[in-house]
């Protein structure tokens, strides 16, 4: 190898050498020497103070993003919300002068000190501290400051209480805190900034009134110092209107026709149709709905208690219907009895007087003008059109007798008639001729009419008051009716504003 060849290999090699250089110097850039500077000699295990008897300052703060659900069951509430920290690091300091004017810089939380902020009152499988959850850089400032944010999820327990269901308010809290620092290692502070900004994303079911975060100290019998805190507080309004529409008013519905029930009259035959259909459907509706209940067995709702209370009116409505309708169709094999004196008495005299109900009598006059007309031609009597009110016998000396006809003044046709159901009438028409004074044969014919007048009007007579009794055990009956009707209309209305209208006030 010639003089000259070497000199071109020592050039080649001087070439390559520079360009390396100049590679190697696009590609360490200011920010990573300087990211690699902070990081020589640096551990994150040391909290970061140059004196260990000062506590680190470490703001906390959350913005509610979104809440994802309240679960009553469980007693649960999970929210996707922004987390902001910030502390002071004094072993991560820089001037920017000699960085190029670098003032922040970004590294991966896993390389530098963070605090172990984690939610105590976690409901989650996985765990919530910010050394796992947060995957997110940290921005460090040249004056030592340190920000971390991230977004995240947190499932925090909540005790929910359902009691005034749809119309409930719940309190949740998220607290928040240092798992091994105590007062003297980490002082916790709570940032200025809201918990629900423009950022919240409005929820169909909920509604937050209000968002706090406060600052506690709590001494636990572990340790001598107090531990710190920041408490998110969140006051939720459930949103009642898709209750309302789906599940108050259809029982209000069925509650209103538990009332047309006592409109229908007895001969009609549907009303024990009627009051079961309403029994069922409310029966059935509690159990569509019973899904949208919470399952909570803390206590009970009073929407639920409200149905209950439906379905007990519905089941008592069934059992009135059952009583008015045995009063209306009252027999017994030995015929209609009358009403005992003290039943007549508190129906007729105080119930029926009460709510305005008059007993319905049968008119006399109305009888009397169908009574039947009797004549006399030539010292005989006849009966026209009806009985007789009185009829001639024979006695000695070819003369007569008038007697009268047995009746009672209660004795009048029936609107049913006698025992057929038809009005018959009984016309003697007795003449001289027709008669014998002086044969035995026709005394004989006289007492068989008697006997069988005196029968018809038995009759009559028994048939009247069968329906008379039956008139006054409808009477009752149509009493009973009304006031049922009454009983229930007050008790539905009382048992809808002493449920509902508390609750909605309370609400509002």
């Amino acid at each position: 190898m010639g003089f000259t060849a070497i000199f071109r290999y020592i050039a080649v090699l001087i070439t390559i050498t520079s360009s390396s250089s100049y590679i190697s110097g696009s590609i360490v850039s200011t920010e990573q020497r300087l990211i690699e500077h902070l990081l020589t000699n640096y551990s994150k295990e040391a909290r970061p103070t140059l004196s260990q008897k000062t506590a680190t300052n470490v703001s906390f703060g959350l913005e509610l993003v979104q809440l994802i659900n309240v679960n009553d069951r469980y007693q649960m509430i999970t929210v996707k919300v922004w987390v902001r920290q910030n502390w002071k690091n004094e072993l991560v300091r820089w001037d920017p002068k000699d960085w190029d004017g670098i003032k922040s810089v970004q590294v991966d939380g896993k390389l530098m000190w963070t605090p172990d902020i984690v939610l105590y009152n976690n409901a989650d499988s996985e765990f919530s501290g910010g050394l796992d959850k947060y995957k997110t850089r940290v921005i460090l400032y040249s004056d030592g400051s340190h920000y971390w944010l991230s977004p995240s999820t947190f499932t925090s327990t909540c005790k929910i209480d359902i009691t005034y269901f749809p119309f409930d308010k719940q309190i949740c809290s998220l607290k928040y805190g240092s798992w091994a620092y105590d007062s003297s290692g980490i002082n916790m502070m709570a940032d200025n900034r809201p918990v629900v900004t423009s950022q919240y994303i409005n929820s169909s079911e909920w509604e937050i009134v209000e968002g706090l975060k406060t600052r506690n100290s709590v001494k636990y019998a572990c340790c001598p110092y107090p531990y710190l805190d920041v408490t998110v507080k969140l006051v939720l309004k459930r949103k009642p209107l898709y209750y309302i529409f789906n599940v108050i008013t259809p029982c209000l519905v069925l509650a209103v026709t538990i009332l047309f029930g006592f409109f229908l009259p007895p001969e009609s035959g549907e009303r024990i149709s009627l009051t079961i259909t309403i029994l069922l459907a409310v029966a059935v509706f509690l159990q569509l709905v019973s899904d949208s209940l919470p399952r909570n067995s803390d206590s009970i709702p009073i929407l639920a208690i409200f149905y209950m209370v439906i379905m007990t009116e519905s089941a008592l409505s069934l059992v009135t219907t059952c009583i008015v309708l045995m009063f209306h169709f009252r027999s017994t094999a030995r015929g209609v009895e009358r009403p005992p004196p003290w039943m007549r008495k508190l129906f007729f005299q105080k119930i029926g007087k009460l709510i305005k109900i008059k007993r319905l009598k049968i008119s006399d006059s109305k009888f009397e003008s169908e009574a039947p007309k009797s004549e006399k031609m030539n010292g005989k009597t006849y009966c026209n059109d009806g009985f007789a009110e009185s009829y001639a016998i024979p006695v000695e000396n070819g003369t007569f007798e008038t007697r009268q006809m047995p009746h009672s003044p209660s004795l009048r046709p029936t609107r049913n008639g006698i025992a057929s159901g038809k009005k018959q009438r009984l016309t003697p028409n007795l003449t001289l001729q027709d008669l014998d004074m002086n044969s035995n044969g026709n005394k004989n014919i006289l007492d068989d009419i008697l006997t069988e007048v005196q029968i018809v009007a038995d009759n009559f007579r028994q048939n009247q008051a069968t329906e008379e009794n039956q008139d006054e055990w409808k009477h009752i009956s149509m009493i009973l009716d009304r006031m049922f009707f009454w009983l229930f209309l007050i008790t539905l209305t009382i048992s809808a504003v002493a449920t509902l209208l508390p609750v909605y006030l309370k609400y509002n």
